[in-house]
């Protein structure tokens, strides 16, 4: 059973952890000084 997304108030955290079978790969996967981190921060407007 999954629950409903719920809009987040401002001021509201949250926090997630992801683990990674190869990690090898995750320069590839942030980018350059961590750039595709940087934008996807930016699209979600989270920091």
């Amino acid at each position: 059973m999954s629950r409903k997304p719920v809009q987040a108030q401002s001021g509201d955290r949250s926090r997630t952890e992801v683990t990674f079978d190869k990690p090898q790969l995750l320069p590839q996967l942030f980018g350059e000084f961590d750039s595709n981190l940087l934008a996807l921060e930016e699209r979600l407007g989270v920091y």
